[in-house]
């Protein structure tokens, strides 16, 4: 199953004991009346990989439903999202195993506590971060082409050097890149890069060996955009 890493920086997120949470609360208008939607991160210790801290989230958000309860039509409620985010409190970033709405949504969330905490999710130009690995396919979007919006060039491990992408880098911008990059261990991983530099593994190889993989990644990416660029970038 494809593991969801979303990339969302971080630089003062408090320190807690083991077991304790950090919890915030809205409130919404639903059919019944007013509701607390709850978000909490619950530290649960070291992750699998020593270099991140283990958070347990809880995001409650509304829900739009088609359904029957208690003899009545039910059209909203409140949805419980759990997953697990892991924080690098040394390089002070989030890994966060969610898809991206609720992983911005947690931390517009946590803005409202106090202290609040801030947290970021920046694009950068996929362009500069080809060199990664291999890259075997992406989309365009914002194309300059009358009543086209996206497209697709997917190919071979050769594809950027294509007419056809080409055509799109020089007509677009690049919003998702799918790669083979190879890990320290030699084994080539298959994912998918988003412009906030979150990462889709297509492969689950273990919370450690999955954290570790996507950091030494980070590490790299930063490495890439600190070079000049190149021509035509």
């Amino acid at each position: 199953m494809p593991v969801p890493l979303r990339y969302v920086t971080c630089q003062d997120f408090p320190q807690v004991e083991v077991g304790q949470s950090i919890r915030t609360a809205v409130q919404l208008a639903l059919p019944w009346g007013d509701a607390t939607a709850e978000t909490s991160l619950t530290f649960r210790g070291p992750a699998d990989d020593a270099d991140f801290e283990r958070y347990e989230v809880l995001h409650q958000v509304e829900r739009d439903v088609d359904a029957f309860y208690n003899q009545e039509l039910v059209k909203r409620i409140l949805e419980n999202r759990r997953f697990f985010a892991f924080y690098n409190r040394s390089r002070q970033y989030f890994l966060v195993g969610a898809r991206r709405k609720d992983a911005i949504g947690v931390f517009e969330r946590l803005t409202k506590i106090d202290p609040p905490i801030h947290a970021r999710s920046d694009d950068i130009d996929l362009r500069r971060a080809l060199d990664l690995g291999k890259t075997t396919g992406g989309y365009f979007g914002k194309l300059k082409i009358a009543k086209v919006r996206t497209a697709a060039v997917f190919g071979s491990t050769t594809v950027v050097e294509s007419e056809e992408w080409d055509h799109y880098a020089s007509l677009g911008e690049l919003t998702v890149v799918y790669m083979q990059v190879m890990a320290d261990d030699g084994e080539t991983r298959t994912l998918m890069l988003m412009p906030d530099r979150s990462v889709l593994l297509m492969k689950d190889t273990g919370d450690g060996t999955n954290l570790r993989f996507v950091a030494d990644m980070q590490v790299d990416i930063d490495n890439l955009l600190n070079q000049p660029p190149q021509l035509g970038e």
